[in-house]
Formats: C-alpha cells, structure tokens, sequence
C-alpha cells in the first residue's frame, strides 16, 4: 500500500516539474520564440506521456479494485453455501441429542408420543428452510456446474426428507390415536420407518458434504 502510494506522490511531482518547466521556459525564452517553441513542444509531449501514464494507472487501480470487490463478494456468497449446508448437518446432531433424551422415558405410549412430536419439528425446522434454499439455489453461480449440480442435490433430498417425515408423522399419530402402537404390523412398519429415515439422514450429509467440497474448491481456486 505504501509502495502505491510513493509511485503516486512521485508521478504528481513530475506532473509538477513538467508544468513548471514549461512555464520557465515560455518566460526566459520568449525573446526567442522559435527555440521556445521548440522547448513548449519537448515539454507538452512530455506532459502527455506522464498525463497517459497516469490515466493507465488510474485506469490499473479502479480494475484491481473492481477485481477485488467482485472475489470479496464471491466468498461472501460462497460462505453463506457452506454455512448453509452446514446448518443442514447441525440439525441431525440436534436430532441424536433428542433421541437421547427420549432414552429415558419407559412408558411406550409416552415414547411414541415423544417421537411424534419430534419428528412434526424435525420436519416443520426443514420446512422453514424453504426460503434459504432458494435464496441458496440462486446465488449459485451458473458458471459453477458442479456447485449447482450439489445445490440441488441437496435441496431436492431435503424435499424428499420432508415428504418421507409427513409421511411418518401421520402414520405414528393414527396408531397413537387408535392405540395401535402394540400391533405387530405397527411395529413392523416401524422398523421399516426408522431404516428408511436413517437412509435419508445418510443421503442428506452425502448431498451436504459434496456441497461444502464444492464450495471450498471453487474458493481455493479462485480466492486463495
């Protein structure tokens, strides 16, 4: 920075110098007009290279400082991707911590209902992403296929997951409400539900992992 800085404070200098030289020399040479035309002439070229020069570099600065405001904005938008598909894999840990909670309850009616509750909020906290997934999906560059491609993956698994929870949620709360929660059939389907939702949670920290890959390439790549 301070090196810029010199280079400009020595190119206003010269800027100064010419100018000043010019002055001097229309002044001390006018009683010789033809050897002062000759100086004015040497001057003004000089003063039109220093003035290009300075336009250049003019020019130079604004571009690198353009450069760097369009690379500050892309990490930007770049963390917010990864922040995001983080965000993604942080509600499966809250997820274990209550699972782990639920560890303790031994009536088996109370355990179904505690399950049902949290699978509704499970779902309706992805639900609630709805929003940040498109503005994610947007800021996306078009330019960055394989970005786009993970973006997406990872936004239809989540649909997915929701459609798959809504599903359980309203099976789990007609066998509560009929007191079907003992049936082997019940548990049988159950098992199966739990299998799958474990598939899915597995899908999602694939799809959200790709996209950090993704998002940290493009950043080494470009901004490193």
């Amino acid at each position: 920075m301070a090196k810029k800085y010199w280079i400009w404070v020595l190119i206003g200098l010269l800027i100064v110098f010419v100018s000043l030289w010019l002055a001097y020399t229309i002044f001390i040479l006018k009683s010789d007009p033809q050897l002062a035309d000759a100086y004015v002439a040497v001057g003004t070229l000089i003063l039109a290279l220093v003035t290009s020069l300075l336009v250049v570099l003019t020019w130079a600065t604004i571009r690198k400082g353009d450069q760097k405001e369009e690379r500050d904005r892309k990490e930007r938008l770049l963390n917010e991707i990864i922040k995001w598909a983080i965000d993604v894999t942080n509600k499966r840990s809250e997820s274990k911590k209550i699972f782990k909670e639920m560890a303790g309850i031994t009536d088996t009616k109370q355990q179904e209902i505690f399950t049902h509750a949290h699978i509704v909020e499970v779902m309706e906290s992805y639900v609630g992403m709805s929003g940040i997934n498109r503005y994610i999906e947007n800021i996306t560059p078009e330019s960055e296929q394989g970005l786009r491609d993970a973006v997406v993956k990872l936004i239809d698994d989540l649909e997915t997951y929701i459609d798959f929870l809504d599903e359980w949620g309203r099976v789990k709360a007609d066998a509560i409400a009929h007191n079907a929660i003992k049936e082997e059939e019940y548990i049988a389907r159950e098992g199966e539900y739990t299998t799958r939702a474990d598939e899915h949670v597995s899908q999602l920290e694939i799809s959200a992992k790709k996209v950090i890959e993704e998002a940290v390439k493009i950043k080494t790549r470009d901004i490193s």
